[in-house]
């Protein structure tokens, strides 16, 4: 909705977060057979937004790009050891499991991290363009003004 609803700069910068997020980084970290469709759904996404063709352009080769670059490398995780059923309790929370599930896939490769950052870049940008905008958009009513001024003082 940030997307489709901004002018000018923000417009692409929201397009192409839109674009960063809509990828699973992780999933296709290991997978060079979804590089294509991911890149196909990004150009949806511009072309459905209707981003000019330089900022379009570069949002492409700037995927491709990090796709690519993390494929040359892909994750070694080490294999989680199978755990027999019995261990936890049929009426226990999960959160157990989980938490011995997420230790033994631990591991201090700093590529884990750095598939991170795009996702969480893509977040950032979508704040402050959703934070300009509401900062410079001024209601159109005498009502609207009214609770906006009201919403300011208190």
């Amino acid at each position: 909705m940030l997307a489709s609803g901004a002018r000018g700069r923000a417009r692409n910068v929201g397009a192409a977060a839109l674009c960063t997020l809509a990828i699973p980084w992780i999933a296709l970290w290991g997978h060079k057979q979804l590089f294509l469709a991911a890149i196909f759904v990004c150009a949806l996404i511009l072309a459905r937004l209707r981003v000019s063709i330089v900022p379009a352009a570069v949002t492409l080769c700037s995927i491709a790009a990090a796709l690519y670059l993390f494929e040359l490398q892909p994750p070694h995780l080490p294999v989680p050891p199978s755990v027999p059923a019995s261990v936890y309790a049929p009426s226990e929370l999960t959160e157990r499991e989980w938490r011995d599930y997420t230790a033994s896939r631990s591991t201090n490769d700093p590529l884990w991290f750095a598939v991170k950052i795009p996702a969480w870049a893509a977040l950032i940008a979508l704040l402050t363009v959703a934070a300009r905008a509401g900062a410079t958009d001024q209601p159109e009513s005498a009502e609207g003004r009214r609770l906006a001024s009201i919403s300011r003082r208190i």
